[in-house]
């Protein structure tokens, strides 16, 4: 189970943080907390070829590294993203709100793949530790 996992705790922008356990303020930020917990839960159980495509199982440290940059974000005001496992062993974080799109794949630790679309607008680029970007992404949906 993820809760006996440490989760990481992501400041807006700089180094890679240390692990921490998220502050939460109120009971909704801690409905969201569950929700997000529940889907991570979901995603670890799922074994190799998931997809029936052969896809891998997902990495644990992954997940984790994941399900923190969701919680961070959701602390930081923005909407909770879905939890969404990759073929390729990552996870995947999601928004999607009247024909716009945030995706944020975890690869590998600390390095985030992000696509964004809106419309006939597409963007995709990567980002290392600094989740400035990802967060004032991510603030565009309503929370």
């Amino acid at each position: 189970m993820l809760s006996d996992c440490a989760i990481v705790e992501r400041p807006s922008s700089g180094p890679r943080p240390q692990p921490g356990i998220a502050r939460l303020s109120d009971s909704a930020d801690l409905a969201v907390a569950e929700s997000l917990r529940a889907q991570a839960e979901a995603i670890q159980q799922l074994g190799e070829n998931w997809n029936t495509y052969g896809a891998r199982s997902v990495r644990r440290e992954l997940l984790l590294d994941g399900w923190g940059l969701a919680q961070s974000l959701v602390k930081l005001g923005c909407r909770a993203p879905q939890l969404v496992p990759t073929a390729r062993g990552g996870v995947q974080l999601e928004w999607h709100e009247r024909g716009r799109d945030l995706e944020v794949e975890v690869r590998e630790l600390g390095v985030y793949t992000v696509y964004t679309c809106r419309g006939d607008e597409d963007e995709e680029f990567s980002v290392s530790d600094d989740v400035s970007r990802i967060r004032d992404l991510a603030h565009a949906f309503s929370r």
